[in-house]
Formats: structure tokens, sequence, C-alpha cells
């Protein structure tokens, strides 16, 4: 299979255990929270499988999702990597793709699944545009929707493990020890807090086809897509 363009989606795995400081989401039972990780990752890969002029590869760890992918997506090009490391899977993603002989790698993870096209669009105008160039999707709260590579550089996987929260710091400071030129995209929220949830309840009001496995996970918690001044219990 040969490469020009390279856009993966990439699921890290769940992480179970704390939240961010924040996070609405350890009111959650484990189950539901495990549920909210899912539907962000078949969204994203609903959202993008069909990106123009790229090779989209979605790739995660648990076997159980390619039955459902397969079936949603007949001509997605899907692959279950285990529990291996994180770094380990998201090296080995990134290193198929250079030897397929990728010019331009996009890797997208589940947060990206509320990401404009444009911004995607934008990503790869960049790759093509600076032959030195690393992309990064920073969020908000500090992880990362997006990164874009010229070439493989292996500082980056080494800067996740430790989780999401502080992700974009540990990538930032990998990047430091490398030639590159540094190019950030459009900064976007994360789904942790309040404010998060209600941003993303006006983009599910905005875009009525897309969003279908966060709209199900939505409409059984329906609390969390309350703007602060809906909340229950909420003084005027």
């Amino acid at each position: 299979m040969q490469i020009t363009n390279g856009l993966v989606i990439f699921d890290p795995g769940y992480e179970e255990g704390p939240c961010s400081a924040g996070s609405v989401l350890p009111s959650l039972p484990e189950a539901d929270r495990k549920a909210f990780h899912d539907a962000l990752f078949h969204d994203a890969v609903d959202r993008f499988h069909g990106f123009p002029g790229a090779v989209v590869t979605a790739r995660f760890c648990e076997a159980g999702m390619m039955e459902a992918l397969r079936e949603t997506w007949p001509s997605l090009h899907a692959e279950a990597d285990g529990h291996e490391l994180v770094e380990a899977r998201l090296s080995a993603a990134i290193e198929e793709q250079f030897e397929h002989g990728a010019r331009r790698l996009l890797v997208l993870f589940p947060t990206a699944a509320a990401i404009p096209m444009r911004v995607i669009d934008a990503a790869f105008t960049l790759l093509d545009t600076f032959d030195d160039a690393v992309v990064i999707g920073p969020t908000e709260g500090g992880d990362t929707y997006a990164i874009g590579l010229r070439w493989s550089h292996p500082e980056i996987p080494a800067a996740f493990p430790g989780g999401s929260v502080h992700r974009l710091d540990r990538i930032l400071r990998c990047l430091s020890c490398i030639e590159s030129t540094l190019h950030m995209l459009q900064s976007w929220y994360d789904l942790r807090t309040p404010a998060d949830f209600a941003r993303l309840a006006a983009d599910l009001d905005a875009d009525t086809s897309g969003y279908r496995s966060l709209r199900v996970w939505a409409a059984t918690h329906p609390s969390l897509f309350l703007s602060p001044q809906e909340s229950p219990g909420r003084k005027g």
C-alpha cells in the first residue's frame, strides 16, 4: 500500500482511575466513562474515515472493536494492536506509515472527534509547505488532539506514558531536543469540565448529521450537557 498523505486515527486506550482536576467524568461509573471514550473514537473515525487525498487507518488496542468498525465502514483499514504500552503502539503506527512511503502523516486522537475539517486541512497544508514541520493540535487542558509529521520522531511516542494530563508539555519538551519547525494548530476544547460539555452540546446542535455515537451516549447522560446556568440547584 503506497501512501502519500497518511491519516491515522489512534486510540491510546481508555485510562482507568482518577481524572484530571475539574473533570465531571469521575461522577460517572467506570463503565460509562469507558463508553464515552469509545464513542469519541467511533465518531472520530466516522468524521475522518473518508478524508479526501489521504489513506486513513484506525488503530486501537481492543480487538473487540474490529467487528463494529468493519460492519460500519467495510473499506476502512483498521488494526487492533493489542495491549502493548501506548508509546510502543504509537511508534509502530507511525513507523508503518513511513515504511509505506508516506510523505505527510497526521495522527488524530479521539478528542479530535469535534475538530472542524478546516483544521485538518490546515495541518496537511503546513506539512506540505515545510519540509521540517512538526504540527501539533493542542487542547486547552494541556492534551493533544493531533500530531503531524514529515518523518518519524521517536521522541514523540516517548512522551505518551503518564496519561493525557500535561501530555502537551511532555511533547513540547521532547521536541525541543530535535531539529524541526513547530507549528501549532488552533487550540480546541477538552471534554472534561461542564463548560467543555456545554460547548460539545452546541456542536451537537450545529452538526445534526455527525456525532452519532456521542448522541447516543449524551441521551443517557443529559445532566452533563447542561450549561452552568441550567444546572439543578442554581439560584438566579
